[in-house]
């Protein structure tokens, strides 16, 4: 559940993502150590990259084209390459 508003906050210099990060795995404290939690988000982030291009890669490929959401799989893909 990070990702996307990860994504659309990161370039606001304003925003403290480290702290932000650490504020949401608070509550989950009893179940894991801090590093071990930074490490899980790292891990699920991966994931909800791949979640993210194939759930758009369908609804692509039904669109008939030229369409804004043509680059959208591709757009994912390299964030997911980023990371």
């Amino acid at each position: 559940t990070l990702r996307i508003p990860f994504e659309l906050i990161a370039d606001d210099t304003e925003w403290d993502l480290e702290r932000l990060r650490d504020a949401y795995l608070e509550p989950f404290s009893g179940l894991a150590s801090p590093p071990e939690l930074r490490r899980a988000v790292a891990a699920a982030n991966i994931i909800a990259g791949v979640t993210r291009a194939l759930k758009w890669a369908p609804i692509v490929a039904a669109l008939e084209p030229p369409h804004r959401w043509e680059d959208a799989v591709p757009i994912r893909l390299r964030a997911l390459l980023a990371d």
